[in-house]
């Protein structure tokens, strides 16, 4: 994948908030800037031979607590050793040259065979001379036998050190190990994770259908809703009508109540007049008129009224296709009335 690619990735991934595609996409660099950089003694490559090899990983430990990882020069181990052997070159040096010096004087003496009285006192001195060399290669063999005795105590402090070394390794190889499983374990995990992944598209897919389809119901919802309080406000019109409806029943019906109380009373009140009435029906007096009950007074009284018929003796004649009633008994003026061009009377 190119770095445009993983960059493009990285930005989509923060802008979503997706932690698990960030982490995929970083998990490579991660691992590359380790692989690069780290100090790490258990990430050593392993040597079998010292060539080109100038330190030596080892742990520190102060047994007060403080244990890291470090790497050691190699002269640290061969410090006193290369000192010895200095040494041990040195006198080889000295020995070779005084052996070459006694040779010489040696070869001298041969020469000087015939002058041997002459060259006596330079025997004497090549002697010498031979015996202090050979007093020099006695010193360097003894300190080259010292120096061996350093290299292999210091071959015993190589040996803990390769010991060290070994137990590092197999713990740098059970780390190893570990790390081989915990990346089965990560991969195994990653593959959980597309899976995860895949399984949360096609929720997300789903949800966004049903959120379509609640966004739609949500639209009936609001329709019907709005249905709904248009129908509450034209049941709370027609509750209030009701009301006042029912307001009007209530006053309408106190009303008939009131009235037919009243209606029962007048009955009452006009059976009552009427029983009286019919009980005290009018009467034609002793003097000729009629008397009238006084519902009142409870007396009958007179009421001027002549007490007889509309006509006493009426007399019908016709001249000259008219008709003439004639009744001198009674104010016939009084019986007698037109109505419709008919002749109307009242007996």
């Amino acid at each position: 994948m190119s770095d445009a690619s993983i960059n493009s990735n990285l930005e989509e991934a923060f802008k979503n908030s997706d932690w698990s595609t960030i982490c995929a996409a970083l998990m490579p660099r991660f691992n590359d800037y380790l692989a690069r950089r780290s100090k790490n003694v258990f990430e050593c490559e392993q040597v079998n031979s010292l060539e080109h090899v100038f330190t030596v990983p080892a742990l520190y430990d102060d047994q007060a607590g403080t244990r890291k990882q470090v790497i050691v020069p190699m002269k640290v181990f061969t410090r006193d050793i290369d000192a010895e052997l200095e040494k041990a070159k040195k006198a080889t040096t000295a020995a070779n040259t005084a052996a070459a010096t006694a040779n010489t004087a040696a070869s001298n003496a041969d020469k000087a065979r015939e002058g041997l009285e002459t060259k006596k006192l330079q025997v004497d001195d090549a002697i010498g001379a031979s015996k202090t060399a050979t007093e020099a290669a006695k010193k360097a063999t003894s300190d080259t036998l010292a120096s061996k005795t350093a290299i292999e105590k210091n071959e015993s402090g190589r040996q803990t050190a390769e010991q060290t070394r070994q137990a590092q390794e197999a713990a740098r190889q059970k780390s190893e190990a570990l790390r081989s499983s915990n990346e089965t374990s990560r991969q195994n995990q990653e593959a959980s994770r597309v899976s995860q992944e895949k399984n949360r598209q096609s929720a997300e897919t789903t949800r966004g259908v049903n959120e379509t389809t609640r966004q739609t119901q949500e639209s009936a919802r609001q329709k019907q809703e709005t249905a709904r309080a248009e129908a509450e406000n034209k049941r709370l019109a027609a509750e209030s009508g009701r009301v006042l409806a029912e307001n009007s029943r209530v006053s309408a019906e106190n009303k008939r109540q009131s009235d037919t109380n009243t209606a029962i009373i007048n009955s009452m009140l006009q059976t009552e007049l009427a029983k009286e009435m019919n009980d005290h029906p009018q009467k034609q007096g002793d003097n000729g008129n009629w008397w009238k009950w006084n519902t009142t007074t409870k007396q009958y009284e007179d009421t001027g009224i002549i007490a007889r018929g509309g006509m006493m003796y009426p007399t019908f004649e016709i001249l000259d296709n008219e008709l003439y009633v004639t009744d001198a008994g009674s104010n016939i003026e009084e019986r007698i009335e037109l109505e419709d061009n008919e002749l109307v009377l009242k007996l």
